[in-house]
């Protein structure tokens, strides 16, 4: 729904857009001591530049683990 939440250990936070996401990803590598793996779960419906949005954005804040599953129930 245009939408990206995000969860780490300590918080979470639901970000409407790209550049949001973005931003949430870089807080959450920050405040890391290990090495960063990014969980991304979409759903089949979703549109393929909102994954892009987020494989980018991953990358962009350092996270050196990315993996993609389907969530049929997002």
């Amino acid at each position: 729904f245009g939408s990206f939440l995000v969860m780490t250990p300590d918080w979470e936070l639901e970000t409407p857009g790209k550049q949001n996401l973005a931003s949430a990803l870089q807080t959450a590598s920050a405040e890391s001591n290990q090495p960063l793996q990014l969980s991304i779960e979409v759903h089949g419906l979703a549109k393929l530049e909102a994954l892009v949005a987020a494989l980018d954005a991953g990358a962009a804040a350092g996270f050196s683990d990315i993996r993609v599953t389907e969530n049929e129930y997002l």
